[in-house]
């Protein structure tokens, strides 16, 4: 082991003294020091010693680790995004699987090297340096793979299916085919670094292809699930991602029962040093304490408020009332809710909320900065996942003994313009809107709210601190969270001490501002008790619902434009070999059929037997009667309700709101460069076009107004802040394409007038 000469500089703008690289506090104003332990891409890091600096910044620990010794100053940042560079922003919302772009590093003294780009997957504990250096920090699946339990090994299988279809959208689903390139942090799997796709995308048949090779060391009550559907996937008779994801979640399920869980919650919320009033609120209310055994729904809230003194406080309150109800009729549910099922109750209680908040806003005739509304972050433990819910910018962050990351991701304008990849974070920060908020509880219809609603399998003890802005601020989370937060799961302090010491450190390193944290707490007991079999017989069956097929890559729809009544994905599909399912089938069609027509036959002769007039009908007499000629018998056409038809074919002219995001090409063919363009974009036909013999069809020429939405402007005069005027994007989209092909065109007075 070598030991680095470079020393850390503390993150405090107003001290950056120099500290040795072991230690824990700044020597000079006892702030903790934060570490950022950075991936390094780009051939030319191997010309750096390890110790050195790259970019007289960076200090290279080991491999393509490197060190940010003066975390207070901005990273250098390239003036235009590369191609290459851009599916990690787009994949933002994927963190920490997918690592974000940090900074970059263009060596003066190489001038034949190209830029290095350095990645950030989140915030580890002190003793990372000495794991780097001895080659044990974030190891390769196919490493530690043998040694995980059944439960664990089926969590990784499982962040591997929910990657495909971003990754695929992005043309970097090879990255999940390379096992070099998958890397694992305990319960969590991360991407080494984005590989972009051959000509030819990879399929669902690839990654059963490679599952298959780690059959071999799976546990063994893994092993008659996982072969099956290996089998399935390689035979092409299971290509649709979210019937995999359905069918590892009847799997987890199962296996998710072994393990206890124990839950704990304690709120906190306070008025801040220089506010009058506190416009927060938090479920359970505030000091409260529970704890909640297996088989327990338990539910935390953080909101706050907006729109000064009898505003932000009701808007808050009415938010908690609406997600309350919505979870309480999961619990009083008859029949057990499956994760889509839940997915979609948090998602209509949250736009429940932002609809009862707007309709009070208009009752009450409040305009501009009176209007009120409120963030939101929540979180529900049920059973072997938790599920989350964010609007705003209120966070989530997830503790576990190796690290702290962020859930959420802030709903503002820097990280809008991350997600459509025109900036990296840090630099979209430094505009003069940066910060502003572009969706809130309570500013507009639903129409427009897009929540993020996502889960997490719990398999590890682990700790959720849902919290405000006025504790986030100014990185206090990531500086705090290892010597304030961390004693939790170590049991060396409680949650209510935690809590407290919380709500103290943003009253006096903020306190412009009203905080309220939430944390809940999770462990985990019994993963070592015997496993049982996870066979196809374990798994219940779930019936195909009718549905039109869909690629694997088809985006999803925005839950807020969803109709209640929308066909859902199915819950799983049970893993049965294909040739023992026929054989089944076609045993019990033999028998239903025998069955049916036996009962026909002895009802028919009862029924003769029993009823005269029957029997004289069917059995004719020696004198027949006259036969009458038959009458022509007319069947009415069914009514054809207007809203089942299909919508109009786009003209020029026409413009749309997307529901789901849009694939653009730059030419119109499908091998031209293509960029995605997010939901709730308009989007305006502005020319039509016959393709070619090779590709058919009829393609449209749009311009995408992006950033244009009902809601945005109103949200930045509440919180007196401006927001940049929508961007213009040019390309071409096939016209039956699903994003646009099932949406109406929009009346002029439906545009946005920020729209050209």
């Amino acid at each position: 082991m070598y030991e680095p000469a470079v020393k850390l500089h503390c993150s405090n703008p107003s001290c950056q003294g120099v500290n040795p690289p072991d230690a824990n506090f700044c020597q000079h104003c006892r702030v903790p020091l934060v570490r950022r332990y950075l991936w390094a891409v780009g051939t030319a890091v191997n010309r750096y010693e390890l110790g050195s600096l790259i970019g007289d910044r960076y200090c290279r620990i080991g491999e393509n680790w490197a060190i940010d010794t003066q975390p207070a100053l901005t990273p250098q940042l390239p003036e235009e995004v590369p191609p290459p560079i851009q599916p990690y922003l787009r994949l933002v919302t994927h963190h920490p699987h997918i690592p974000q772009v940090y900074g970059q590093v263009i060596p003066a003294q190489l001038s034949d090297a190209e830029p290095i780009w350095l990645l950030e997957y989140g915030n580890f504990p002190l003793g990372t340096l000495g794991r780097i250096q001895q080659q044990e920090f974030c190891p390769s699946l196919t490493a530690v793979w043998g040694q995980a339990s059944p439960l664990r090994q089926l969590n990784w299988l499982w962040q591997i299916a929910q990657l495909w279809q971003p990754l695929q959208g992005q043309g970097v689903a090879s990255t999940l085919l390379d096992p070099a390139l998958l890397r694992v942090h305990d319960t969590l799997l991360l991407v080494r670094e984005l590989r972009p796709d051959a000509e030819n995308a990879p399929s669902l048949a690839q990654l059963g292809q490679l599952w298959q090779s780690w059959l071999s060391e799976a546990q063994p009550a893994l092993k008659p699930f996982l072969e099956p559907l290996c089998e399935q996937l390689q035979q092409g008779q299971l290509t649709r991602c979210d019937r995999l994801i359905a069918t590892l979640d009847r799997a987890l399920e199962e296996l998710g029962r072994i393990p206890e869980r124990t839950y704990q919650i304690y709120t906190r919320t306070d008025t801040g040093p220089q506010r009058h009033h506190n416009e927060d609120a938090c479920f359970p209310e505030d000091g409260s304490y529970s704890q909640s055994g297996q088989g327990s729904n338990v539910l935390a809230i953080v909101c706050d408020g907006i729109g000064g003194h009898e505003g932000g406080e009701i808007a808050s309150q009415i938010a908690i009332e609406s997600i309350q109800q919505g979870v309480t009729q999961l619990s009083y549910s008859v029949k057990p809710a499956t994760p889509s099922q839940i997915q979609e109750t948090l998602e209509q209680s949250t736009c429940a909320a932002n609809d009862a908040i707007s309709d009070r806003n208009d009752t009450e005739q409040r305009q501009e900065r009176q209007r009120m509304g409120t963030t939101l972050v929540m979180a529900l433990g049920r059973g072997h996942e938790v599920y989350f819910a964010h609007v705003g910018d209120s966070r989530i962050y997830w503790l576990t003994r190796s690290g702290c990351y962020q859930v959420t991701l802030d709903d503002d304008v820097a990280s809008r313009e991350v997600r459509l990849g025109y900036a990296l974070y840090r630099e979209a920060l430094q505009y003069p809107s940066g910060g502003a908020l572009v969706q809130a509880l309570g500013m507009g219809s639903s129409a427009h709210l897009r929540p993020t609603i996502s889960r997490k399998v719990v398999d590890e003890d682990g700790l959720f601190l849902l919290c405000s802005d006025g504790l986030s601020d100014f990185d206090r989370v990531e500086q705090y969270w290892e010597t304030e937060i961390l004693p939790i799961l170590t049991a060396d302090k409680s949650l209510a001490a935690v809590g407290n010491r919380l709500i103290e450190l943003a009253n006096s390193q903020n306190g412009h501002d009203n905080v309220t944290i939430a944390l809940m707490a999770c462990q985990v007991k019994g993963t070592q008790r015997p496993w049982p079999v996870l066979g196809p017989s374990k798994l219940k069956s779930a019936p195909l619902e009718p549905r039109t097929a869909i690629p694997d890559s088809a985006p999803s729809t925005p839950a807020a434009t969803r109709s209640p009544t929308t066909t859902q994905i199915p819950e799983a599909v049970t893993v049965v070999p294909a040739s023992h399912q026929r054989r089944k089938d076609s045993v019990q069609f033999l028998l239903a059929l025998a069955i049916f027509l036996g009962l026909s036959v002895g009802l028919v002769a009862v029924s003769i037997w029993f009823f005269p007039a029957w029997r004289s009908r069917v059995i004719p007499t020696s004198t027949p009667s006259p036969v009458a000629s038959p009458t022509p018998t007319v069947t009415p056409s069914p009514a054809v309700d207007p809203s089942e038809l299909p919508p109009p074919p786009l003209n020029v002219g026409d413009a749309i709101a997307l529901e789901a995001e849009l694939l653009l090409y730059t030419e119109p063919q499908t091998e031209a460069t293509s960029f995605p363009i997010p939901p709730d974009t308009i989007v305006r036909v502005i020319s039509r076009q016959e393709a070619s013999r090779d590709n058919n069809g009829i393609w449209l020429e749009v311009e995408a107004c992006i950033g244009a939405t009902e809601n945005e402007g109103e949200i930045a005069a509440e919180l007196d802040t401006t927001v940049e005027p929508p961007q213009i994007q040019r390309g071409w989209t096939q016209a039956d394409d699903p994003a646009i092909a099932s949406r109406s065109p929009l009346t002029v007075s439906e545009i946005p007038a920020s729209c050209p």
